[in-house]
């Protein structure tokens, strides 16, 4: 294909950054709040929800890449949200029986022993 001075035309622009697969956003999401999860795990008002909802934007972020037939990528990323979301569930939950572990053996131990008055 020539012009009518006999050059070929140029070469297409190459397009860009922007072509590739796009990294899913619920992964980030998910992997960011992994993260503040295990940092708060010991306040169950914080950590337990932010694992939670780690655990759950993981979950469907995974679905979404395996669906998405290589447009979407960041499936690392989506199962390191969701360890990490399970991990602070986790420690927070043993926090919690250690913590009521050592309430209940303190009170079985000042009404087994009560103090001594002087």
């Amino acid at each position: 294909m020539s012009t009518e001075n006999g050059i070929p035309p140029a070469p297409a622009a190459a397009s860009g950054y922007g072509d590739g697969p796009k990294t899913d956003a619920m992964a980030t999401v998910s992997l960011i709040l992994g993260i503040l999860s295990v940092v708060f795990f010991c306040s169950c008002f914080i950590g337990w929800p932010l694992g939670g909802t780690a655990i759950i934007l993981g979950l469907i972020s995974r679905s979404r890449i395996s669906k998405s037939d290589g447009s979407l990528v960041g499936g690392q990323m989506a199962v390191a949200g969701l360890i990490l979301g399970c991990i602070a569930i986790g420690l927070g939950l043993v926090l919690l029986i250690f913590s009521v572990e050592i309430a209940v053996f303190d009170m079985f131990q000042q009404e087994n022993h009560p103090p001594k008055s002087k």
